[in-house]
């Protein structure tokens, strides 16, 4: 009876304590898998998993991202080295040069539901209020989920920057969160949503991880800038002799950039342009990064078939060069000869999938 009843206390200090939450995302969104002690947690490979009771401080895990090889990774769910309980500690995975590697984000108090989860009556909002004249007319919490307002002015052209305390907001929001991704998409709501100036723009990069996403957020906000003319200071930001050159390209050519919108293409771009954009998507780490950056930017350029193939040629897969090709289609300025890419593929069903998808194009 004693030893039952030892047993059985052993076994709920086991069960209740050290149950802990594992975070794991992807560094620029790549889809991947997780096995702990050779069992699959996600069935389908994504971008982020969580697992929860983990009742070990040291996991051993099997990481495979897709095109990669499956490879051996440990993390470990300890507060400065001491055991600890219901915490969430989030962990970044990241590709380079085909090995994962491994960086800790951060640990906070797991979130629970309340208990009622529907209260039986109104609870008064003790949450801070924070006056207007402090972060500005940005955005408001609805939901749980932010709202941004579009500060715009009705014309479209921007004359005038948004107040300084929307930046106070976008800082006071980026200390909430321990995750690049959100405050990337902190940088990108505002840019599209306000009007700016190069100084407000050039406190914002910093916001975003890579040095691709900035060309993004710069081309996102070029538009709304009210001093266009000062835009190559934006340029300490950057580190790649691609990057700068892409964005003097830009600089140089925005009325095009303007104009440009997808299906709307007239002219190619110069080959040198092209070049420096090609350069842009070789530097990524993998195909999956490559078209995700395309995904991203290839709207503001103008193709002729021999660029789109140039631009294929940078893929390694064909799942990858495939869905490129239906991408360029629509800024392809050569519709007619678009066929001819076909012969860059190797497997037979992928130049039929093509060849479909321009039929029904055309028809």
């Amino acid at each position: 009876m004693r030893f039952f009843i030892f047993t059985f206390l052993i076994l709920h200090f086991v069960t209740s304590h050290g149950q802990n939450t594992a975070r794991l995302y992807s560094a620029n969104g790549a889809l991947f898998s997780v096995y702990l002690n050779d069992r699959l947690q996600n069935k389908t490979p994504q971008a982020s998993v969580v697992l929860e009771n983990m009742k070990q401080d040291t996991l051993y895990l099997k990481v495979e991202f897709e095109n990669t090889p499956r490879q051996g990774v440990s993390i470990y769910l300890l507060d400065k080295g001491k055991r600890t309980t219901h915490m969430e500690f989030v962990y970044r995975f990241s590709l380079n040069t085909g090995k994962i590697g491994v960086s800790f984000e951060g640990m906070y108090n797991e979130a629970k539901l309340p208990e009622p989860l529907v209260p039986k009556e109104p609870t008064a909002d003790t949450s801070a209020n924070y006056k207007n004249s402090v972060f500005g007319h940005l955005c408001e919490l609805k939901n749980g989920n932010m709202t941004y307002f579009n500060n715009l002015p009705g014309t479209g052209l921007c004359k005038n920057p948004m107040p300084n305390e929307y930046l106070t907001y976008a800082s006071f929001l980026a200390s909430k969160t321990t995750l690049n991704s959100q405050r990337s998409l902190i940088a990108e709501n505002i840019c599209s949503n306000n009007c700016l100036s190069v100084e407000q723009l050039n406190k914002l990069l910093p916001y975003m991880e890579f040095e691709l996403d900035k060309i993004r957020l710069v081309h996102m906000a070029y538009f709304n800038l009210v001093d266009t003319a000062n835009a190559k200071q934006l340029l300490k930001q950057f580190k790649l002799a691609a990057s700068i050159s892409e964005l003097n390209n830009f600089f140089g050519n925005s009325e095009k950039y303007r104009m440009t919108k997808k299906g709307n293409c007239k002219t190619a771009d110069e080959d040198k342009i092209m070049n420096d954009y090609l350069l842009l998507i070789s530097n990524c780490n993998n195909d999956n990064q490559r078209l995700e950056f395309l995904r991203k930017s290839f709207n503001v350029h103008c193709y002729s078939v021999t660029q789109v193939n140039t631009v294929l040629k940078a893929f390694v897969h064909e799942r990858e060069k495939l869905e490129s090709a239906k991408l360029l289609y629509s800024n392809c300025v050569e519709k007619e000869k678009y066929s001819d890419i076909i012969n860059i593929f190797v497997y037979s069903e992928n130049k039929i999938n093509l060849t479909d998808f321009i039929e029904k194009q055309r028809h």
